[in-house]
């Protein structure tokens, strides 16, 4: 039985960002659990150092900045990847400190005993590659509050999580994994930033994931679009192939559950009355990145999350919506909370192992990952701060409480429906309604974000519906092509399909084109193996 306002909720919109931390985003914040006491003084031990195995004279603080800083123009390393190291393996050093080598039973292995803070002390070691500058601190660089339009805004008029992680310390795909199907499956661990001398990168192997939470959201009658931008990165390249060939194929088409479905078809479907029951909204654009992936201009992601924001906000979808606005994972960047011990997927299997430089790495996904900004947004709930723990999983937790509760058909033996132990034991985000839930509808809530201007999607989500000749044929940015090159490189069917993919793309025209020659032809080896015409 659904309690209080929370079954006013029909339809579950999520918008994952990318690789931002909860001080990071939302450090400056008054109230939150964040980088500054309640007199506005820094906390004690909120800081980095370059040799945290020793008190240091050099202490690394947060310091401010504002969207467009230059702090955010990461040197990419030797091999053209984003940002900050944010493998498993650096992960470890950050939380840990140097040494560290596992995670087994929620506990870390080979740390040294006294770091210094004593948590979270090898954020900026892990990233003294980019020596002869100061781009190495800029891990715990943070947005003063107010500084972001659209983000902060909405923080102060609904609901902020400050104690809400991703599902794993590491990188976007088995993050994705996890929001997905609650497990990383055959992507295990997936260190892009390191190498695996049993497992040449970036080549992935084949993608097993089932079911997902979009086939159990079908085995309980309830529908379900991911939504994209034409040309970018879709999270059901690396699903399972059922899922994965579910493809949008029109406007006109009466299909309901698919994935590819464009951006600007969101805005239709809001208008037209065919929202479905979840909608999972990718952030990417290989044009103007909206992901507010490091690199990515904020700006550009604010103005998306606007354009979702007005679309729900001046519809009748409004009143029975609930948005989700999360990230995958903290992208490396700094956060001073240390994670929590968790459920591992699947309890009793050997941890995974990874091995780079001669070292072997096991984790057996018994901690979650670093906190990550996460705002609930609803009209049904009370502005606030939840400190409740919460996880990426926990909107699967809360998918199939709200699939099974609803559905007459579905379910009938599974009294707790879950696709792992992880989502299983995952918190979900009914909690928030029972503490925040209002037993009247708020009626003060913004009825338009302003955007950006001279910036993607200025005037709305439904602006850039197609690129301009000049952006196809400008080179897509270095981190987007590696990301891109991830997300496509398990895809069977391809004479490419089980190799690294070495090729450059000169364009941002050329990448589209080779990511559609990819999904084709695993489009084509689906319907050759599953017998389909």
């Amino acid at each position: 039985m659904e309690k209080n306002s929370n079954s006013k909720i029909k339809h579950v919109v999520v918008l994952m960002f990318e690789n931002r931390s909860f001080d990071h985003l939302l450090g400056d914040m008054p109230g939150v659990n964040g980088l500054f006491d309640a007199n506005g003084k820094l906390k004690k031990d909120i800081y980095n150092s370059t040799d945290p195995l020793h008190h240091s004279s050099d202490p690394q603080l947060p310091f401010p900045i504002a969207p467009g800083a230059v702090e955010l123009e990461y040197i990419p390393d030797s091999k053209g990847a984003p940002s900050f190291n944010h493998a498993f393996t650096a992960m470890l050093t950050d939380l840990y400190g140097p040494d560290t080598t596992a995670v087994i039973d929620g506990k870390p292995r080979g740390n040294h005993p006294h770091t210094f803070p004593p948590t979270n002390s090898g954020f900026v070691t892990m990233n003294d590659f980019q020596t002869g500058t100061n781009n190495q601190y800029s891990v715990m660089c943070y947005f003063k509050w107010g500084s972001m339009k659209v983000f902060h805004k909405l923080a102060s008029e609904f609901l902020v999580c400050d104690n809400w992680h991703c599902d794993m310390p590491g990188h976007t795909a088995p993050n994705r994994a996890f929001m997905h199907c609650a497990t990383t499956g055959s992507l295990g661990i997936d260190d892009k930033d390191d190498a695996n001398e049993n497992y040449p990168l970036p080549v992935n192997p084949p993608m097993v994931f089932k079911p997902t939470i979009f086939e159990k959201l079908e085995s309980f009658d309830q529908t379900w679009k991911m939504y994209y931008t034409v040309g970018s990165n879709l999270d059901t390249d690396f699903l399972n192939a059922v899922v994965a060939n579910q493809m949008w194929t029109g406007a006109d088409q009466l299909q309901t559950n698919c994935t590819g479905v464009p951006l600007f078809q969101f805005c239709a479907d809001v208008e037209k009355g065919n929202l479905p029951f979840y909608s999972f909204i990718m952030c990417f654009n290989d044009v103007h990145d909206t992901s507010m992936h490091p690199q990515a201009p904020v700006e550009a992601g604010e103005n998306l999350l606007a354009g979702v924001y007005n679309v729900l906000r001046n519809s009748p979808y409004w009143e029975d919506t609930l948005l989700v606005v999360n990230f995958d994972e903290n992208g490396g960047m700094y956060d001073h909370v240390q994670p929590l011990k968790t459920k591992p997927p699947y309890p009793g299997v050997a941890p995974d192992v990874w091995y780079t430089g001669g070292q072997e790495y096991k984790f057996d996904y018994s901690i979650l990952g670093v906190r990550i900004p996460v705002l609930l947004i609803s009209p049904w709930l009370n502005k606030g701060i939840d400190n409740a723990q919460f996880q990426n999983t926990s909107v699967v937790r809360y998918l199939q409480n709200k699939a099974s509760a609803s559905s007459t058909t579905g379910g009938q033996n599974e009294p707790v429906p879950y696709l792992t132990h992880r989502d299983l034991h995952a918190n979900s985000i009914e909690l928030a309604f029972d503490e925040f839930g209002l037993e009247k509808m708020r009626t003060d809530c913004t009825k338009k974000l302003e955007t950006y201007p001279n910036t993607v999607f200025a005037d709305g989500i439904g602006t850039i519906i197609t690129a301009t000749d000049e952006q196809l044929a400008a080179p897509p940015p270095a981190y987007l092509e590696e990301l891109t090159k991830e997300y496509i490189g398990g895809l069977p069917g391809h004479p490419d399909s089980g190799k690294p993919i070495t090729r450059h793309f000169a364009t941002i025209s050329e990448m589209r084109a080779y990511v559609a020659e990819r999904r084709a032809a695993a489009r084509a080896d689906y319907k050759k193996n599953s017998g389909e015409v």
